[in-house]
């Protein structure tokens, strides 16, 4: 399913590769992996830290047949994917984080770039998978595969089995072009409320949230 794999010893930021490459005109599916990333980012500007060597930060350039305004439905799937991918529970904070409790063990950026007049869409997973020592403030406390299971894990087997689980989920999202066969699943390990067939959030009082945070 993929046209191909970088591998990166260290790099800025993936998505930030995989943007300069879509602007090269890498074809659809290119998937980015780095061992150390010098700026990653998260979402609303935040950074991203992972230990080098223990962490997995990788990144998709997809070419994918929706609206550019419905990127963050990527968001979602990509979430759904990490999620199935775990081998212990885990559930998720709309629309990105993936938390076990109340730590943080995945986050999730998806963002749109344009390749000329073709829109591409820059998928981007760090999951903290070895690590035992953190930088983290007291409001965002991480936590890792390692330090909820206690066994050390293969980076590799654990990108192959996000990528695996996200093309199931992607497949079905570019032939539907919304979230409507996928979202009860998400609903159902989602700590924020109910997303509607776009991946907006669903408000206690009706209101619809399609950005930021709750």
């Amino acid at each position: 399913r993929l046209s191909d794999v970088i591998y990166l010893e260290s790099t800025d930021s993936t998505n930030l590769e995989a943007k300069r490459r879509a602007t090269e005109g890498a074809k659809d599916a290119l998937l980015i992996l780095a061992d150390n990333q010098t700026a990653g980012r998260g979402r609303m500007g935040r950074s991203w830290f992972g230990n080098p060597l223990t962490s997995v930060t990788m990144s998709l350039l997809l070419r994918p047949e929706i609206p550019a305004d419905k990127v963050s439905m990527i968001t979602i799937i990509a979430a759904l994917a990490v999620h199935g991918a775990i081998d212990f529970q885990t559930q998720v904070k709309w629309p990105n984080d993936i938390k076990v409790g109340e730590k943080k063990l995945c986050g999730i950026l998806s963002e749109s770039v344009f390749s000329g007049d073709q829109f591409c869409s820059v998928l981007g997973i760090g999951i903290n998978v070895n690590e035992t020592e953190f930088h983290y403030n007291i409001s965002n406390i991480p936590t890792s595969l390692k330090n909820e299971t206690g066994m050390d894990y293969e980076r590799e087997d654990v990108v192959v089995k996000i990528i695996n689980k996200f093309f199931g989920y992607y497949e079905i999202l570019c032939r539907d072009g919304n979230l409507r066969n996928i979202m009860d699943e998400y609903n159902s390990i989602c700590i924020s409320g109910n997303i509607n067939e776009f991946g907006e959030l669903i408000m206690p009082d009706g209101q619809i949230k399609r950005s930021g945070e709750v």
